[in-house]
């Protein structure tokens, strides 16, 4: 339950946003305007696909994190997704037999809704799938806050890829507004609508191995995090509007430089796999013995099962800060005798990425006012 202190302090907040029930742990007495939300991860499903020249990979469908939510008084999970900037959920003029099981928003169903006429949103994701419909501003409960009148996109179609096969009911962008795709008129992200009524312009993940987390919005708990943060400025308006893209990467493992390449990096909580550049991703697995380039592109790596990756550290040049993922983070092994790995080529972009094997290691601080994100090793604390 809220603690009385924070009750009292959501009471003087304007009406534009109003606060219920959330677990909260005794160290907390002092925190205002913030609230966290627990969330999970959707096991990923691995599936075997084949690009434009015939190229079989393994594409992992699913290991979203969900966070629950409510909105115009009906529940959704939520696929949470540092990087795009729409908020759209699954509509009722999608047919039945293209859907998995999503919830699907009712417009009729909600004393909150209103049309944003003349409006509509059209997101493309990088697996290439999408969505598309109309706008509408809508109630939205997440962990106990609610933001009235936030934009959200009402998908009537769907388009192909993770988006159509996966148990989540739409998704929650936290990248900013220059990257929201509703049009004639971009709209705020549910966190840019937030920022001024919580203490801090700020959200912080804490994922777990396990499959369960946290989201926090507002504050930053100091327990949830070991040794100092670091900090790298994003480029967020100019190459990469409206992503948490930082440039001028560069990697290294096991002590050494795995080559003169750089590249920018988004950090993307929506992205299963993390994705380097040919050479630093050719001169690791030099490192693996055993290790097979299936492909013969880099876009899909076997590995022994009983192999040891080393950890792989990102080299962020223009702030002088690092962050290292461990080796284990990116093994996988779906059963049976062959194992693979989660750190691929990028093949399709200048822009590489952090996903899972990031935020399962690191506790991340988002800070929307100055396009930074912090980090640390998580303490492993689940307060």
């Amino acid at each position: 339950m809220f603690l009385l202190r924070l009750k009292l302090l959501l009471c003087l907040l304007p009406s534009i946003i109003t606060a219920g029930p959330i677990q909260r742990s005794t160290s907390e007495v002092s925190r205002p305007r913030s609230f966290r939300a627990n969330v999970y991860r959707e096991p990923a499903v691995p599936r075997i696909r084949r690009r434009s020249d015939g190229a079989a990979y393994t594409d992992y469908t699913g290991g979203a994190w969900i966070v629950p939510s409510v909105i115009g008084g009906q529940t959704f999970n939520l696929f949470i997704d540092t990087g795009s900037a729409d908020l759209w959920l699954y509509g009722t003029d999608i047919p039945a037999d293209e859907l998995d099981g999503q919830a699907q928003y009712n417009p009729s169903l909600s004393s909150t809704f209103v049309n944003l006429t003349g409006e509509t949103f059209n997101i493309g994701y990088g697996d290439g799938s999408g969505a598309s419909g109309y706008a509408a501003l809508e109630s939205v409960n997440i962990g106990g806050a609610t933001v009235p009148n936030q934009a959200i996109g009402v998908a009537n179609t769907i388009e192909g890829g993770a988006v159509g096969n996966s148990g989540y009911d739409g998704i929650i962008g936290l990248a900013f507004k220059y990257g929201n795709s509703i049009r004639p008129d971009q709209q705020p992200t549910f966190m840019e609508n937030l920022e001024q009524y919580v203490d801090q312009p700020i959200f912080t993940t804490n994922f777990h191995s396990d499959n369960t987390g946290t989201i926090e919005f507002g504050y930053v708990d100091t327990a949830l995090y070991t040794g100092n943060l670091q900090t790298f400025s994003c480029d967020n308006t100019t190459d990469y509007a409206g992503s948490w893209t930082v440039d001028s990467v560069s990697f290294s493992s096991m002590g050494n430089s795995l080559g003169s390449d750089t590249m920018a990096i988004v950090v993307d909580s929506g992205g299963t796999t993390t994705t380097i550049s040919h050479d630093p991703l050719y001169n690791y697995y030099a490192n693996v013995p055993g290790a097979v380039d299936t492909n013969g592109d880099g876009s899909n790596w076997g590995i022994p099962c009983d192999a040891t990756l080393p950890d792989l550290t990102f080299l962020f040049n223009d702030s002088g800060t690092s962050a290292t993922i461990p080796g284990a983070s990116f093994f996988r092994n779906d059963g049976g005798n062959s194992c693979e790995s989660l750190l691929t080529i990028e093949a399709t972009s200048p822009r590489g990425s952090v996903g899972d094997p990031f935020f399962l290691s690191q506790f991340v601080i988002f800070n929307q006012a100055d396009a930074t994100v912090s980090f640390a090793p998580q303490s492993g604390s689940t307060q």
